[in-house]
């Protein structure tokens, strides 16, 4: 495994200590995660601990068809809103929560739910062991975007798919965010283009790649992307 740089290190520390601060202080409103595009019957059962430490860009789970025996994979499911609905939903599966701060995992209590603090670009799974993997707007904070697609693709089955949310920029951001050294701490500062995105994607394997549900997300753009392991 190649070292990571003195750089790399930092910046996912900084990234690991804003949630776990987060954790500590958030409270997002049921109103706001409805807004985002989740159902309210989906949300009302949920633990309110899990609601007010909300950190998704939309909905994703409507384009997800699933038999309930599936092991799922949530990369960066901080407190773990979207593993939690699918654990209704695998009677006979598992959901796998990977996180990098061990605060977000802490509230996961399902017993089909298995946390796992972890980073995303190392994953620490076997090779072709997960039917689905699913994200929320956690790959745009990536070091190498690349590495995450990469290990996704190592440990999918084949005809495994990924779905995920996320955060892509249309247009150049406003020069504040370039120069603000917190900005990859954060939604805005590791985002890429629709081309640039698909582009990685491609290269790390997958096919029948398909970027949907365009939606404002501050300077942003919500996105669902879709895509196949075939091999």
């Amino acid at each position: 495994m190649k070292m990571q740089s003195n750089w790399e290190s930092q910046l996912k520390l900084q990234i690991r200590n804003r949630y776990a601060q987060e954790y500590k202080v958030c409270n997002v409103s049921m109103e706001k995660i409805i807004d985002s595009g989740y159902p309210k019957e989906l949300l009302k059962n949920i633990p309110a601990k899990l609601i007010k430490n909300y950190h998704g860009c939309g909905f994703l789970l409507d384009q997800i068809s699933l038999k309930g025996s599936e092991t799922i994979l949530d990369l960066g499911s901080g407190v773990g809103i979207d593993s939690y609905i699918l654990s209704n939903k695998v009677k006979y599966g598992i959901i796998i929560s990977l996180d990098l701060a061990q605060s977000a995992l802490s509230n996961h209590n399902k017993q089909n739910i298995f946390p796992l603090c972890a980073d995303f670009e190392y994953i620490p799974l076997k090779n072709n062991s997960i039917d689905l993997i699913i994200a929320n707007a956690s790959i745009n904070l990536a070091v190498s975007k690349a590495k995450v697609f990469g290990e996704a693709h190592r440990v999918l089955k084949n005809n495994g798919t990924l779905i995920i949310r996320d955060l892509i920029k249309n247009k150049e951001l406003p020069v504040e965010v370039y120069t603000d050294p917190l900005s990859y701490t954060t939604s805005l500062g590791g985002a890429v283009s629709q081309d640039k995105i698909s582009s990685i994607i491609e290269n790390a394997g997958f096919y029948d790649i398909i970027i949907s549900d365009h939606k404002p997300f501050s300077y942003l753009n919500s996105v669902i992307i879709k895509a196949k392991k075939i091999i």
